[in-house]
């Protein structure tokens, strides 16, 4: 499949079933499916769904909100595990970026993520590099502060941003 088989557009109310579908599909915290209808309905000009023209159906998406004025924090992002390898998580969130800059001049992007998701790490390293620019983590959530048996979750960041990379 190539990258014209996709587009990125806004969530809608009709997407935040297979959003959280494919949330549970995944390795990801599934999340109530309660928070995908609201991330959908009120929070989707900060999110992002992937969208596969020909299987006509979302096989990815971002959530996110700004903070600060200036922050895109990256509440989840998702790909179906049957359309990894593809680059469209990078994809996905350089295009939401480039949104968030225009929209809202975000100049950091943030998010909490599981020292020993690679993946996740190394998407964000990746952003980095893309926009020449620092990539950091510092205390996010310790284990104690989760109420059941979760890892400890570092809060990533990466920026300044430009968008003229």
């Amino acid at each position: 499949m190539t990258h014209e088989t996709f587009s990125f557009r806004h969530p809608t109310i009709d997407d935040a079933n297979q959003m959280w579908d494919l949330a549970k599909r995944s390795s990801l915290d599934t999340n109530s499916s309660y928070s995908y209808l609201m991330m959908a309905k009120f929070f989707n000009d900060r999110c992002y769904v992937v969208y596969d023209r020909q299987a006509e159906m979302v096989v990815g998406f971002v959530t996110g909100f700004v903070l600060k004025g200036d922050v895109y924090f990256v509440w989840q992002i998702c790909i179906d595990p049957n359309y990894r390898g593809q680059g469209l998580a990078y994809s996905l969130l350089t295009h939401a970026l480039k949104s968030m800059i225009a929209k809202e001049d975000v100049k950091f992007v943030q998010a909490t993520v599981d020292p020993s998701n690679e993946a996740s790490m190394n998407l964000f390293r990746r952003i980095s590099k893309t926009y020449h620019t620092f990539f950091a983590t510092k205390d996010g959530f310790e284990e104690d502060h989760f109420p059941d048996d979760k890892p400890e979750e570092r809060l990533v960041q990466v920026g300044p941003l430009n968008i003229e990379y």
